[in-house]
């Protein structure tokens, strides 16, 4: 019976273990210098939609990190009062929030899209009524290594907290 057993095991094992060495000659054929063939590049009207997407998500979830992590920090100017108001926005205050994108202006390494921005405003610690705003937005993107960021925000104060 122990025979048996590990006779199977042994079996099983080496059923495993056999794709192993075909896979490593698929790795040993990739380019030199340990290369990869370049990424397809995105649809820049896509890329920035997405961007602007995630943004909504962000901050209906809260995320502070989220949200930051698409503005290029470096370019955006007076940056720290931004990520103070962000940062404020996402832990004081409840939101609901829609963006339409209405009109995009995209060249090779920078881009500008217009959105009709809502957002619905809560104090986290107050049984207050929501407060509403409603503003169109022009938002400025740079291309990137990692991808479109943020580069600028017109006007901020959308984003000030109750």
């Amino acid at each position: 019976m122990k025979h048996a057993r590990l006779l199977a095991l042994a079996l099983l094992l080496g059923v495993l273990l056999l794709p192993l060495p075909a896979a490593a000659a698929g790795r040993a054929r990739q380019p030199r210098g340990g290369q990869e063939a370049p990424a397809r590049r995105e649809d820049p009207e896509r890329a920035i939609s997405n961007v602007i997407r995630q943004i909504q998500m962000d901050l209906e979830a809260a995320s502070r990190r989220g949200i930051l992590s698409n503005i290029d920090s470096a370019k955006f100017q007076d940056y720290p009062r931004f990520e103070d108001m962000i940062d404020r926005l996402t832990r004081e205050d409840a939101l609901r929030v829609y963006f339409r994108q209405v009109n995009n202006s995209i060249k090779e390494t920078s881009a500008q899209t217009m959105i009709d921005a809502e957002m619905e405003l809560t104090r986290k610690d107050s049984a207050s009524p929501p407060e509403r705003r409603r503003q169109q937005l022009v938002i400025d993107f740079e291309r990137t290594s990692r991808g479109w960021k943020i580069v600028n925000i017109t006007p901020r104060d959308f984003f000030r907290p109750l």
